[in-house]
C-alpha cells in the first residue's frame, strides 16, 4: 500500500481497494497470511485506477520493498558487502522473510550463478506469476547497493510470469 499511496495518493488507494473487493478488505498486518491472488487483485485494481501497467506496478513495488528486506535481515546478521554477495543471497533473503511472515508458505526459487563473462545470472521459478516482482527485487538490490549496471530479463516457458532469467552485469573489481 505504501508504494501506491506514495505514487498515486490516498484517494487512488481507496479506489483501488473498492475495485479489488478483497476478502481482507485491504486490512493487512505483518503477521497475517494473505493469498497471492489478493496481491494480483490489488495490482490489477491499481492498474485500473492509475492507468499504469501491472508489470510496472509490480516492478516498482519489488524495487521499493527490497531495501527494507535487506535492512531487516542486516539487523539479524552482518550487512552485505558486495553486489555479488547480496544477489547470491536473494533466495535466503526472500525465503527467510516469507517464512517469518507466513510459516509454511512456498517460496519462489532464486538460483544464482556467475558466468565467466562477468555477468551474474539469477533464475526465478515460482508457483506464483510474479516474475515482474522478482525483477523489481533485483533492481531494489541495485538501488540499495547504489549500483548502476545492465540488467537483462528473459522470460522462460511457460511465459506467464512463473519463470524468468535475469542477467546482471557485475561491476569490475
Amino acid at each position: 500500500m505504501g508504494y501506491a499511496e506514495e505514487r498515486f495518493g490516498s484517494l487512488a488507494v481507496e479506489r483501488m481497494l473498492e475495485k479489488a473487493d478483497l476478502p481482507s478488505q485491504g486490512a493487512y498486518t505483518a503477521v497475517g497470511h494473505y493469498p497471492v491472488e489478493e496481491l494480483i487483485a490489488l495490482a490489477d485494481a491499481l492498474c485500473a485506477v492509475s492507468e499504469v501497467a501491472r508489470k510496472e506496478i509490480l516492478i516498482a513495488s519489488g524495487r521499493r520493498a527490497m531495501p527494507y528486506v535487506i535492512e531487516m535481515q542486516a539487523q539479524n546478521s552482518k550487512a552485505p558487502t558486495s553486489l555479488e554477495t547480496i544477489l547470491a543471497s536473494l533466495q535466503d533473503l526472500i525465503h527467510t522473510n516469507l517464512e517469518k511472515l507466513y510459516p509454511g508458505s512456498i517460496s519462489p526459487i532464486f538460483a544464482f550463478d556467475v558466468a565467466e563473462d562477468g555477468w551474474a545470472e539469477i533464475s526465478y521459478r515460482s508457483q506464483c506469476p510474479l516474475a515482474d516482482l522478482a525483477e523489481g527485487l533485483i533492481l531494489g538490490i541495485l538501488d540499495y547497493m547504489a549500483t548502476t549496471t545492465d540488467v537483462v530479463r528473459e522470460d522462460l516457458a511457460p511465459f506467464d510470469g512463473h519463470a524468468a532469467r535475469f542477467r546482471v552485469k557485475l561491476p569490475a573489481s
